[in-house]
């Protein structure tokens, strides 16, 4: 994840963390104890804990049920769609890949805004072993250049004979991609599409495209004779939906760092026992923390539409009310 609100240097959002409160390099640096070798790594843990916890609340506060400490509570203006759709690409057949190089598949779909692609797992149906029995699986952008920035995604997962499933969970935020194994590895037996759609399986030969919400779609093709399966979802993400409106997160994002160096020195068993960050000064910066990112998140209330994507964004409809007379 990129460091938007770094400790120091330039920064997108003007920000740096060590302008918080209450806080200068030195004793964020003190923070870590001798067991934490690079700083930045320990940084950026808790920067990726703090982005989380903003993406909770951010979506609690535009879509579901936020409480504030004094017991007050807000119900969000929006129905949040998380999922679009999902598909099962493909099933395998007796016949064997005959070809050499690479096969696989190819997805192309039409993202909304804020939407995102995951690949949560991906199987492949080996006939025989080779040795070393390993699969590597490779994920392309198809829109740019595969030998200088066009794979996105490789691993080599250890492989058995037999249908294996490996688990992925890759997000990509692409259009148009491929995933593609090495038949020189092992050998594979081939697939046809195929996905599971309003309570039936759909077979195609070569391609076939799922249905999705508000017209939309997603577009398998076999490549090379196929031989992978991929479970494939569109889902809205919240991640996107602040990093492309980072304008109004960074602060309710910058006070969260301060609330998790906060918790780190109040709960961790990682932090320098002599830092001059005493206990209970924690604690206070803690509490003034907490209340500036409320404040901060607060604002968030102001947003009542998002035209530019109405799959992920749904303004709720308004209930009107009647007295019936007898």
């Amino acid at each position: 994840m990129e460091i938007l609100i770094p400790l120091e240097g330039a920064s997108p959002t003007g920000l740096q963390a060590k302008e918080l409160m209450g806080l200068t390099v030195n004793s964020i640096n003190e923070l870590s104890d001798s067991d934490v070798s690079d700083f930045m790594k320990f940084y950026e843990e808790l920067y990726i804990r703090s982005f989380r916890s903003l993406q909770t609340d951010s979506q609690k506060i535009l879509s579901g049920f936020f409480r504030y400490p004094d017991g007050t509570y807000i119900t969000g203006k929006f129905n949040f769609n998380k999922k679009i759709g999902a598909m099962e690409t493909s099933q395998f057949i007796s016949a064997v890949q005959p070809g050499t190089g690479q096969a696989g598949l190819q997805i192309q779909w039409a993202p909304s805004q804020y939407s995102v692609v995951v690949i949560s797992t991906v199987q492949v149906y080996i006939k025989t072993l080779a040795s070393p029995s390993i699969v590597t699986l490779r994920i392309y952008d198809n829109e740019l250049d595969p030998l200088l920035n066009g794979k996105i995604y490789e691993k080599q997962f250890p492989a058995n004979q037999g249908v294996n499933t490996f688990q992925v969970f890759a997000e990509l935020d692409v259009r148009n991609f491929s995933i593609v194994i090495d038949l020189a590895e092992q050998q594979f037996y081939q697939s046809k599409q195929r996905f599971y759609y309003n309570g039936t399986w759909i077979d195609e030969d070569v391609s076939c495209s799922m249905p999705c919400a508000f017209g939309q779609s997603m577009i398998s093709t076999q490549l090379n004779g196929g031989g992978v399966n991929a479970y494939a979802a569109m889902i809205c993400s919240m991640t996107k939906f602040i990093n492309v409106n980072m304008p109004i997160f960074s602060l309710p994002l910058y006070y969260s760092i301060g609330r998790e160096f906060m918790k780190e020195r109040i709960t961790s068993d990682r932090i320098n026992s002599y830092t001059v960050l005493t206990m209970d000064r924690a604690e206070q910066l803690l509490a003034a923390y907490e209340k500036d990112y409320l404040n901060a998140l607060d604002a968030l209330r102001a947003i009542n539409q998002v035209p530019e994507d109405n799959q992920c964004f749904m303004c709720k409809s308004v209930l009107s009310t009647a007295n019936l007379l007898p």
